[in-house]
């Protein structure tokens, strides 16, 4: 993973927009199998993570940035499968799910090791979902 060192605000809404397309990912396998164990808990799982983090978000008030970051590995991964979703099998799609699951503890983790500047409420939530993953 790259290491840029990013602001609260964009550590933040990053995360939620990488949940947010967790939930897509998720939502467009279902339509294709029931078969991958974990789809309904991460859906439920992002809807969670979310609310907490827009919660913390909303402590920045007038700061928070109408862009967000997409281009990690995680979105990349996402991007990358989207042309070939349609017609993966079960076990690719599964492959899939498994591979940015993992992008996303890496993700997590990256950040709490690199991001010292982040406050210590941020950090507990990020923590707690770190080991929720």
């Amino acid at each position: 993973m790259t290491t840029t060192i990013k602001t609260p605000i964009q550590v933040i809404q990053e995360i939620i927009a990488i949940h947010t397309t967790r939930k897509e990912v998720v939502q467009k396998l279902k339509e294709f199998t029931s078969r991958i164990d974990g789809l309904p808990a991460a859906e439920k799982q992002s809807d969670e993570f979310i609310a907490a983090l827009l919660n913390e978000l909303s402590n920045y008030g007038d700061g928070v940035s109408p862009m967000v970051d997409r281009d990690n590995e995680y979105q990349q991964t996402w991007k990358n499968a989207l042309s070939t979703i349609d017609t993966a099998t079960v076990d690719e799609q599964k492959e899939l799910f498994l591979s940015m699951e993992k992008k996303l503890k890496e993700f997590y983790n990256d950040i709490l090791k690199t991001q010292k500047d982040l406050p210590p409420s941020t950090i507990e939530i990020l923590h707690k979902q770190n080991k929720l993953l």
